[in-house]
């Protein structure tokens, strides 16, 4: 069974995240902040059948969404980033490098 990786990256700050598949909240965190050294927060780890998931990233508190589908088949990890007050998801195929 696939493993989709949600990392929550930049521009989190003591902020409460939740991760949607599929309409089922696989991460729900209060307290989220990225390590500024390293660009990253938090992560998720999905076990998931092949083939397209809807994927959602909440911050209830901020009022904050973004979704998107991936399939499995291509998309391994979807990194996470807030800036400017949008939360900006990018699937990726590769796995995301931190220092």
């Amino acid at each position: 069974m696939p493993v989709l990786t949600v990392d929550l990256q930049e521009g989190f700050a003591d902020d409460h995240v939740t991760v949607l598949v599929d309409d089922r909240a696989v991460f729900d965190r209060r307290g989220v902040r990225t390590r500024y050294e390293i660009g990253f927060a938090a992560r998720a780890e999905i076990e998931l059948d092949r083939g397209a998931h809807k994927v959602c990233i909440l911050l209830p508190d901020k009022g904050e969404v973004a979704e998107t589908t991936v399939d499995t088949q291509s998309v391994s990890h979807v990194g996470v980033e807030r800036a400017e007050g949008q939360v900006i998801m990018r699937p990726s195929a590769e796995p995301f490098r931190y220092m």
